[in-house]
C-alpha cells in the first residue's frame, strides 16, 4: 500500500478537507479493496464522505455513510490499524459520537 497517499489523506482529514481526504484513500483502496487493509480504508473513505456530508447540510446521507463506515470498522483485527497507525476503536468510538450527534441533531436514526 501506498503510505504517502495514507499519510497525505490523514493530513487533509485533519484540515477538515474531507473531499481530498476520500480522494487520496480510494486511490488505495482500489488496488487493494479486498484486504482486511481495504476494508479499513473504505471505513475511512465512507467516514470522510459522511463528514463532507454534513458540511454540506445533508445529515440524511451523512448519517448512512456513517454507519456504512462503522460497519467497515467493526470486527477488523486490531493489528491492521496497527500497521497503519491507527487505534481502530478510537476511530470507532469517534464515529459513533457522530452518528449520536446526528442522533441529537434531528432523530435521523429513526428515519
Amino acid at each position: 500500500m501506498n503510505r504517502e497517499k495514507f499519510k497525505e489523506g490523514m493530513e487533509c482529514f485533519r484540515r477538515g478537507e474531507y473531499f481530498e481526504a476520500h480522494e487520496a484513500w480510494e486511490a488505495i483502496w482500489l488496488k487493494d479493496r479486498h484486504s482486511e487493509s481495504g476494508r479499513m480504508l473504505k471505513g475511512l473513505i465512507l467516514y470522510a464522505a459522511a463528514l463532507l456530508k454534513q458540511q454540506q447540510g445533508q445529515p440524511g446521507p451523512a448519517q448512512r455513510m456513517a454507519k456504512s463506515a462503522l460497519e467497515k470498522f467493526k470486527g477488523l483485527d486490531p493489528k491492521t490499524g496497527i500497521r497503519w497507525g491507527l487505534d481502530l476503536k478510537k476511530w470507532e468510538t469517534e464515529i459513533e459520537d457522530f452518528l449520536n450527534t446526528l442522533q441529537t441533531a434531528g432523530g435521523l436514526l429513526d428515519q
